[in-house]
C-alpha cells in the first residue's frame, strides 16, 4: 500500500500547510517523495513549490515551478497552478514583466477547466496587476474576480485580504480596513491559520496608516507569533518590521528596536523581496533619525 500511503501524506501536507504547521506538511512531503507514483510526483513537487513560497524561500519555488512547466504531459490543472504561482512568485521578486507574461498564460490555460481555477486564476492576474503599479485595472480586476469567486461558491476570505493590499496603495484606508476585517473574520472562523496570521500583519499596516500606535502593535505582535510559530522567515520579517514602526508611534524607542528592523530589512533583501526590502529599509532610517544616529539613516 505505499502508493495510497504516500497519497494520504500528500493529502495531509496539504492540510497542515493551510493550518499553518509548516514543518508537519514538509515532514509528510519528505515521507510522500519515494512512495507515489509518477501520476501524483508533479503534485508533491507543486506542494513543495507552494511551501517554499509561504515561508520565503522564492528563488527554490520559482525552480520548483519552472520545473514543472518543463514536464512533458503535465496535467492541465497542475499546469495551471504552477504558471499562476510562478507569476506570483516573478512579481515579489522584482520581476513584473515576466510575471504579466505568466499570469496571462494562466488565464489562457484555465478557460474552460471550471469556474474554481478560473477564479483564482482571475484573483491571481488582479493582485499581479497591483503589484506592477496598474492599481486602477487592478480594481476593476478584483471586483471580477469577486464575482468569480461567489459564481464558484467559493469562501471570500483570501479575495478580500489581496483587495484590501490594492486598497491601501489607493490610500482608500477605511474601505481597506472593511476588506481586511472580512477577510480575518472568514479565516478564524474556518481556522485557516496561515492565512490568519497574514490578515493580523494587515490589520497592523491599516493601523499604523491610520496612527493608531496600539491596535498596529497588538496586531503585529500577533502575527509577528503566529508567523514565528509558522517558520516563515519572510513573514516575520516583514512583522518585526512593522512592530517597530507602531512602537516607533508611541514614542522614543530603544537601540535595540533600531537593531530589529535593520535585520529585518537586510532579510528581505536576502531573500530577494524588493518591495518589502525598500519598506523595510526605509523604516530603519527614519528610526536612526529620530534617534540622531545620521550616518546609520544614510545607510
Amino acid at each position: 500500500l505505499d502508493i495510497r500511503l504516500g497519497e494520504v501524506l500528500v493529502s495531509r501536507a496539504a492540510v497542515s500547510h493551510e493550518l499553518g504547521r509548516l514543518g508537519a506538511a514538509q515532514d509528510d512531503l519528505d515521507r510522500a517523495t519515494p512512495l507515489v507514483g509518477p501520476d501524483r510526483g508533479v503534485e508533491v513537487v507543486l506542494q513543495q513549490a507552494a511551501l517554499h513560497q509561504n515561508i520565503g524561500r522564492l528563488t527554490d519555488a520559482a525552480g520548483l515551478y519552472r520545473g514543472v512547466l518543463g514536464r512533458p504531459g503535465c496535467p492541465l490543472d497542475v499546469l495551471v497552478k504552477a504558471t499562476n504561482n510562478l507569476a506570483l512568485v516573478e512579481v515579489q521578486l522584482g520581476h513584473g514583466s515576466a510575471a504579466i507574461v505568466h499570469i496571462d498564460r494562466a488565464v489562457e490555460l484555465a478557460t474552460g477547466l471550471g469556474p474554481t481555477l478560473v477564479a483564482m486564476v482571475a484573483q491571481s492576474r488582479a493582485w499581479v496587476t497591483m503589484q506592477v503599479g496598474r492599481l486602477a485595472e487592478s480594481l476593476r480586476q478584483f471586483d471580477e474576480a469577486g464575482l468569480l469567486y461567489e459564481k464558484a461558491g467559493l469562501p471570500l476570505a483570501e479575495h478580500f485580504t489581496e483587495y484590501s493590499d490594492a486598497l491601501i496603495d489607493l490610500r482608500l484606508l477605511p474601505e481597506a480596513r472593511v476588506a481586511a476585517g472580512r477577510a480575518a473574520a472568514e479565516f478564524g472562523q474556518h481556522h485557516c491559520r496561515l492565512m490568519a496570521a497574514e490578515a493580523e500583519l494587515r490589520t497592523a499596516r491599516l493601523a499604523l496608516a491610520a496612527g493608531l500606535a496600539d491596535e498596529a502593535l497588538a496586531a503585529a505582535r500577533a502575527a509577528a507569533r503566529g508567523l514565528r510559530r509558522q517558520g516563515r522567515l519572510a513573514w516575520v520579517a516583514r512583522a518585526d518590521v512593522a512592530v517597530v514602526e507602531a512602537l516607533a508611534l508611541r514614542g522614543p524607542v530603544p537601540l535595540s528596536a533600531l537593531r530589529r528592523v535593520q535585520l529585518a530589512a537586510d532579510t528581505l533583501e536576502r531573500l530577494g523581496l524588493c518591495s518589502d526590502a525598500v519598506e523595510g529599509h526605509l523604516a530603519a532610517g527614519r528610526l536612526a533619525l529620530a534617534q540622531d544616529r545620521t550616518t546609520e539613516a544614510l545607510q
